[in-house]
């Protein structure tokens, strides 16, 4: 509880004296609660979405200080920049260790199971994983290692231990895939650039600590080596060399990583944190997302078609080791004025060529003048890439969905 004052203490006076000042940074902010957060966390969705306001806590305070003073000239703002850069990711880490640890909690639950997360510098277990990430806070870099385990009790793919191998390192990468969506929103911020390369290279790091026998996460040797054991198992040439590639051209030929990193050069120049999406014309440069599936290595494309009032995501992944399919996904998002913020109204359609379908929806209500309500609802079958990665609840070995309602205050 002393925490939790403590924290909206400093949100409340950093938020109070952002809209005190004239900020520099063009995008909006929230503060969510969603259905997801009770009785206990399941949702990748939910958590990414928390992700993404715990950095925009961190972005207001990081203005607030540019607004204190910091922020005066190329000097005062460089020193700014680059104390964050060492100093923002010693509490950030929380977060990332936390959604790696979700990526395989979440993957249990879908199961029936019921996951525990443990700092093991410690050995206290949690069994939710916003305690987990909250004790986090308090734990210096050396402390950062965690595991998770759980239970299976319901029907899914025999397939399905895979996801919760790879689930960690595959909720990294998608957590990218949040930011990515967030820059070309236009709510990008130059602070979310450790979290964005961090996320991309997950799973680089877990072959790096892998291949040298010394461990920055506990689990990182059993992710790698349990990965590969599958893999050879079922006949696929893949090693974890080609896990780190892989991972290494998601970040490198990503746009959203050339947008983050000339927005920091920019910051330092000019003054201004945020972050451009990085739209050609009407074009969306392409992302690339690398996976770890049961099927073997998979890479996504994503980019989209953008306009005034409305965005057409396109997105292509393809499993280039092992199992060769290909996953089509193409979608709407309607902008439409809400205040200064734009309401979403989104859907988007899966299909793949193993026999995979699915589809996810969003629609957004304004509540008040700063107030958004958002009902959304996904459902995906288990031979989809996404679903694999996503589904929240099987309801058989065939079907999975998640449903979820939310309340965010914009700022």
């Amino acid at each position: 509880m002393i925490f939790s004052n403590t924290c909206f203490g400093i949100l409340g006076c950093c938020l109070f004296t952002s809209l005190a000042t004239a900020a520099d940074f063009k995008g909006r902010r929230s503060l969510s609660f969603d259905s997801a957060y009770v009785p206990a966390l399941s949702s990748n969705r939910a958590f990414w979405q928390f992700g993404l306001e715990f950095e925009g806590v961190g972005g207001l305070a990081f203005d607030t200080l540019d607004h204190w003073g910091l922020g005066s000239s190329v000097l005062t703002r460089s020193l700014l920049a680059g104390a964050t850069y060492f100093l923002w990711p010693r509490v950030d880490g929380a977060f990332r260790v936390a959604n790696h640890e979700l990526g395989h909690g979440a993957r249990m639950t879908s199961l029936g199971g019921t996951p525990s997360y443990v700092w093991t510098s410690r050995g206290i277990p949690h069994g939710n994983i916003f305690s987990f990430f909250i004790e986090g806070l308090f734990k210096g870099p050396s402390a950062a290692t965690a595991s998770g385990s759980g239970s299976r009790r319901t029907t899914a793919p025999n397939s399905f231990g895979a996801s919760v191998i790879s689930g960690g390192m595959n909720n990294s990468a998608m957590f990218a895939e949040a930011l990515e969506e967030q820059v070309l929103l236009g709510d990008g911020h130059v602070l979310e650039y450790m979290a964005y390369v961090s996320s991309k290279l997950d799973a680089a790091n877990y072959v790096r600590n892998s291949q040298s026998g010394t461990t920055g996460n506990a689990t990182s040797s059993d992710d790698i080596e349990n990965i590969l054991s599958i893999y050879s198992g079922r006949g696929f040439r893949i090693s974890g060399s080609d896990i780190r590639t892989g991972s290494l051209v998601s970040r490198w030929l990503s746009s959203t990583h050339w947008a983050y990193g000339l927005a920091a050069f920019r910051y330092v120049m000019s003054g201004d944190p945020s972050v451009p999406p990085p739209v050609i014309g009407s074009f969306k440069a392409p992302d690339i997302s690398h996976f770890l599936m049961y099927d073997g290595l998979s890479i996504k494309i994503r980019s989209a078609i953008v306009g005034a009032t409305d965005h057409y995501p396109v997105e292509l992944e393809y499993v280039y080791k092992g199992n060769p399919i290909l996953e089509l996904s193409a979608g709407h998002r309607s902008l439409r004025k809400l205040g200064e913020r734009t309401g979403m109204n989104a859907i988007q359609l899966f299909a793949n060529t193993k026999g995979g379908l699915g589809a996810k929806g969003q629609l957004d209500a304004s509540l008040g003048p700063r107030l958004i309500g958002s009902l959304g609802a996904s459902l995906y079958t288990s031979n989809l890439l996404e679903g694999q990665r996503n589904i929240a609840r099987f309801v058989s070995a065939q079907m999975g969905y998640e449903a979820w309602a939310r309340v965010s205050l914009i700022f």
